[in-house]
């Protein structure tokens, strides 16, 4: 009885794995990574982020804000010192600059939506 399931478990599990064997990858697609996904990226206190995946570069330039009277203006800027970013998305086959943004906190923008 321990034989017969071992042998039906066994041959189970091997035609499970020759499907896998034989079938056809996914195939990959190129999906752009938004603003706020690569900002987690980011180092703390960073003035630049350069950032890479299979198929594109990004990069982006962070201006801050100035301790004093720029913190009151709004509430999002004692939250986030960040007070814009330059944001650049390269494909990297091609050398094509895809997208290129400016983001501040007025009004509030990708980074800050929750």
């Amino acid at each position: 009885m321990k034989r017969t399931t071992l042998a039906i478990a066994l041959v189970f599990l091997s035609s499970c794995a020759r499907e896998y064997v034989f079938e056809e990858p996914a195939a990959e697609t190129k999906k752009e990574r938004p603003f706020w996904w690569v900002l987690q990226k980011k180092e703390t206190g960073a003035a630049e982020l350069h950032y890479e995946d299979k198929w594109y570069s990004y990069d982006a330039e962070f201006d801050y804000i100035r301790p004093g009277e720029d913190v009151m203006k709004n509430i999002i800027y004692g939250q986030c010192p960040i007070d814009s970013a330059e944001y650049k998305v390269t494909d990297k086959e091609s050398g094509e600059v895809l997208r290129m943004e400016t983001f501040s906190q007025i009004p509030c923008d990708p980074c800050h939506r929750r």
